[in-house]
């Protein structure tokens, strides 16, 4: 009997081990206009899934028809727009396609004047958080330190 149960709890852990890693990704969804942190402060947790469409700054972007076959990915995206002295920010957490030909496609088909200043994907559970810009700013510096350290 004590070998059934045994057996039975070893079947049910691989079962959640299982469903836990086949869950949908999960990204954070913001949209501001001031900086990151206007945006992070907003930010809700969304299971993505292949029927999402993504959208920046209202307008729907339009993938071909090979990356909407592409696994799911989280997207950060920044983009500006100047016209006279004025200056426009937008600032964006959502689900993607992991194709890095989305940042290009996004900024030919913004509104008119945006560029893209910045633009991530990557493909771990809420990877496009706070922490994300973080971590590349602090990579980025590491490697300034260690090339002039090497001089």
């Amino acid at each position: 009997m004590r070998q059934h149960v045994s057996a039975i709890a070893i079947c049910f852990g691989v079962i959640l081990l299982f469903t836990s890693t086949a869950s949908a990704l999960q990204c954070y969804e913001c949209a501001g206009s001031v900086d990151w942190n206007e945006c992070q402060s907003r930010a809700i947790k969304v299971n993505c899934g292949f029927s999402r469409q993504v959208s920046i700054l209202g307008q729907d972007i339009i993938l071909p028809a090979q990356s909407r076959q592409l696994e799911l990915a989280c997207l950060s995206l920044s983009a500006e727009s100047t016209s006279g002295s004025f200056t426009a920010y937008a600032y964006i957490r959502q689900c993607a396609y992991n194709d890095k030909s989305i940042c290009s496609i996004a900024e030919a088909q913004l509104p008119v004047g945006y560029r893209v200043t910045t633009c991530d994907l990557c493909t771990n559970d809420l990877c496009n958080g706070a922490n994300s810009v973080t971590i590349a700013f602090s990579t980025v510096l590491l490697m300034v330190i260690a090339v002039m350290l090497r001089q």
